[in-house]
This record gives C-alpha cells, sequence and structure tokens, in this order.
C-alpha cells in the first residue's frame, strides 16, 4: 500500500494537508524490511537519511506512542521542487512537511 493509499484509508489519522497531492513521493510504499530507528541523531537535512516519508508513515500507523515521535524527522524523500520531506505528528496526526530552502525567490516587501 503507498502512502498515498494510507492516508485514503487512514485520513483521521493523518493531519490534512494538500500541498504534496501531486507529489511522486506519495507513490512509494513502506519498506517492509526496516525496523525502527535505534535514535534520532541531530543532523542536516543536506545528509542523507535512510527512511522515506512512506517508511516512517508506516511506523506511526503501526505505534504512534513511541518517543521517536516528539521529533520531526527528516526523510530521503524530495519533492518536485528538490525540497527536502520530513516528518512528524502534532497531536492530531502524522503530518508530512517540506523544508523550504531560502533562495532569491524569497523577500521581504518594505
Amino acid at each position: 500500500m503507498t502512502l498515498r493509499e494510507l492516508i485514503a484509508r487512514f485520513p483521521d489519522r493523518f493531519y490534512a494537508q494538500t500541498w504534496y497531492g501531486g507529489e511522486a513521493f506519495l507513490d512509494r510504499e513502506p519498506r517492509p524490511w526496516l525496523g525502527w530507528p535505534d535514535w534520532v541523531d541531530p543532523f542536516l537535512p543536506e545528509a542523507h537519511p535512510a527512511y522515506t516519508a512512506a517508511d516512517l508513515a508506516g511506523l506511526w500507523l503501526e505505534d504512534p506512542t513511541r518517543r521517536l515521535w516528539i521529533c520531526y524527522l527528516w526523510t530521503s524523500d524530495l519533492d518536485a521542487q528538490g525540497q527536502r520531506i520530513y516528518v512528524g505528528q502534532n497531536g492530531r496526526g502524522f503530518e508530512i512537511h517540506r523544508h523550504l530552502h531560502l533562495s532569491e525567490r524569497w523577500g521581504c516587501p518594505v
């Protein structure tokens, strides 16, 4: 079952968002051979995390009570713009976000 299918099947377990609707990473399946991470090591999003958003969503559905979920976790997924995907929970469901890279497109109106 893909991440897209997990969200459709368990909508009450995911924090409702729409930005990722057309993203390719939603069509990945959690890898069944992955176990629980031993710990969360703080690192920059430019590092190469081992888990996909689908992997972590599958683990979340398996056990949302683990201490692991107090953190937001970088994934190996990128959106269509090349921005790193991270996941976590806010007490209202599993969240999927993207890390917005600052570029010349950003500005402050004055």
